[in-house]
């Protein structure tokens, strides 16, 4: 198989598989007595070696200018062939213990795509084992298959690699020599001593295996894998990360892909297109397969409706991961705290929103459960200074034109619906003095926030600079002065960009969300923003708006910036609050780190305060909250 090219979208070019030709003379599944001839049989085989996994996305990691540094195929999986001239060995199987007999046949594999024949097999019994040695395990390797062969058998490319196969020459139409094929041997010849016919050992070990994977439903034969888009297939490619043990690969390593199947909206990957989107749902799938080979491993119950919303924990590394029985299987994720979905519609613009509600005892709070998306500054029923503190000081991620994926980013002040003119900055000077910051020295003091202005009269940077020396040496330190915009009423309500009846968060609408997560979960309050992440378990709908990209080599990249929310602060909005000797910094944000995907507490939650004019110009998100 050549190693291809990935241009601007990605392309997988996958072999078809050898329709096999298979002839027997006998058609009954009776045992032959070994070293006896009932019936002499005369057989034709033909199949292939090799393994067969889904294709899924490579991820690669950016620096901050955005470009992966990686070389590797984008693309992992799919057709993997034993190499041509390798060795394939026939060998009659003793019909009662299905131990070895004297007689074996050799043959190589004849072409690139793993294939095999056997032509006039002379062997008394049916039951034959068949080998390939070896399978995909030469320096070659990864130009033929697009994987690299690391990935699958470890770091050495020269070690001789072997599968197998027990088939009935009787019964087999189609033989595919992998993996699956291989791990079944120990089971089918356990089975087979118990005194089953070789079809019900072949039919019942197959069951064992994958239930040993933490798997309840028939997948189909072994023998019969031929499509990278089966179930079988997953089983397949988790059977090989499992080989690898401690050396998993970053395309199938569950911390990797939990992460992103976790935390990153299901539109961003749809919107890179059909294949992006179908490898997402490949991920995904894999992800499930796992979750139910930890839940077998930690001794845990198949998921039933006994068990439904029962919540586990397993091992997994050095970490442990929250698991939860839904719909017939474990899923990642965490008990459900008790709450209540709906919607509410902006009447602005007309944008429908979910929302979450929590009934807290004494408190009852209702969120909106994704980020707002309101940038109108043309319809006359919206207020004209709000129109104004808007423009260019909102936008959208980059690959989400909409803003429909990830919600609209805004500069805190235009979060806060402040315009320039409302803001009056306060200084300090050595000697304690008190006294208003002049035009000129606020707007240069504010320059995040007019980033963006082509009208800006310090836009260049070498002015700007020189000016903000001068103005650092006149003002010894500079406040926002509150008053002007944050009522004096606690916890303060204000509206800001925000819905008709519904508000920016304040400090202690968070904390108190935070504090009954901590206590109803038993975690300390900085890791809270895991449950969050998790639909099921509060609804609350954080996803990280993560920047995805497919590179020309085909691999996902990502850009993940600050994940902050608006927060109104909760301050002294008395002038005499201005203190140079103690003061301390509002908090004008919520900042999520969001890490390690659903199930697993590492996501972490603090609050981030700033300088008042270095903050108006900070990017943030809003989640308002209704009155």
């Amino acid at each position: 198989m050549k190693n291809l090219k990935f241009g601007g979208q990605f392309v997988c070019k996958m072999a078809m598989l050898l329709a096999f030709v298979f002839a027997a003379c006998s058609e009954n599944d009776a045992p032959v007595a070994g070293g006896t001839v009932e019936e002499t049989g005369v057989y034709a085989l033909a199949g292939w070696g090799g393994n067969v996994v889904p294709v899924m996305l490579r991820s690669a990691s950016l620096n901050n200018s955005g470009d992966s540094s990686s070389k590797e195929s984008g693309v992992y999986g799919g057709s993997i062939y034993a190499q041509k001239g390798a060795v394939v060995t026939l060998y009659e199987l003793d019909s009662l213990t299905l131990e070895k007999t004297d007689r074996s046949i050799v043959n190589v594999v004849s072409n690139n795509d793993g294939q095999f024949t056997f032509d006039s097999i002379s062997f008394n019994s049916p039951y034959v084992l068949i080998e390939v040695l070896d399978s995909c395990k030469t320096v070659n390797c990864a130009e033929r298959s697009g994987l690299n062969s690391g990935l699958l058998f470890g770091s050495s490319d020269k070690i001789p690699y072997q599968l197998s196969a027990i088939v009935d020459l009787r019964h087999s139409e189609k033989v595919s020599v992998n993996l699956l094929t291989n791990a079944k041997i120990p089971f089918l010849r356990a089975r087979y001593a118990e005194g089953l016919s070789f079809s019900q050992a072949n039919e019942t070990a197959e069951r064992d295996f994958l239930e040993s994977f933490g798997i309840y439903e028939a997948l189909g034969s072994f023998e019969k894998l031929t499509d990278e888009n089966s179930e079988l297939a997953y089983v397949a490619a988790l059977l090989m990360e499992l080989e690898l043990g401690e050396k998993v690969s970053d395309i199938i390593e569950f911390y990797s892909w939990n992460c992103w199947l976790g935390i990153v909206p299901q539109d961003a990957f749809a919107a890179l297109g059909q294949k992006t989107w179908q490898y997402y749902l490949n991920m995904q799938k894999m992800t499930d397969y796992y979750i139910g080979y930890l839940a077998k491993k930690n001794n845990i119950a198949r998921c039933t409706d006994d068990l439904e919303g029962v919540s586990k924990t397993v091992k997994i590394r050095n970490s442990t991961l929250s698991i939860i029985c839904r719909s017939g299987k474990w899923n990642p994720g965490f008990k459900l705290m008790e709450h209540t979905n709906g919607t509410m519609t902006d009447k602005r613009d007309g944008k429908t929103y979910k929302t979450v509600t929590y009934n807290f005892g004494e408190v009852t709070q209702t969120w909106m459960a994704e980020n707002l998306n309101f940038a109108d500054t043309t319809s006359h029923s919206v207020d004209s200074a709000l129109k104004n503190n808007l423009i260019g000081r909102t936008r959208c991620v980059e690959g989400d034109s909409s803003c429909n994926i990830n919600g609209r980013v805004y500069m805190w002040m235009s979060a806060m619906n402040i315009g320039m003119a409302d803001i009056r900055l306060l200084s300090v000077d050595t000697l304690g003095v008190k006294k208003v910051v002049d035009d000129t020295c606020k707007r240069v003091f504010l320059w995040p926030a007019e980033k963006n202005n082509r009208e800006y009269e310090f836009a260049d940077e070498a002015l700007r600079d020189s000016v903000m020396s001068v103005c650092i040496d006149k003002y010894f330190y500079t406040s926002f002065d509150w008053t002007k915009f944050i009522s004096a009423e606690r916890p303060v309500v204000h509206q800001g960009v925000c819905p008709e009846g519904w508000r920016i968060p304040n400090k202690k609408d968070w904390d108190i969300l935070f504090k009954n997560l901590s206590a109803y979960y038993g975690v300390d309050v900085e890791n809270t923003g895991s449950f969050l992440i998790d639909d099921y378990a509060t609804g609350f709908g954080l996803k990280e708006p993560a920047q995805l990209k497919t590179g020309d080599d085909g691999r996902l990249s990502s850009i993940f910036g600050p994940y902050l929310f608006a927060v109104i602060p909760d301050v002294d909005v008395s002038v005499e609050s201005v203190n140079v000797e103690s003061f301390e910094l509002p908090e004008y944000f919520v900042r999520f780190f969001l890490s390690g995907g659903i199930g697993m507490s590492k996501s972490k939650v603090f609050y981030s305060p700033n300088d008042a004019p270095g903050a108006t110009g900070t990017e943030t998100f809003v989640r308002c909250i209704k009155n």
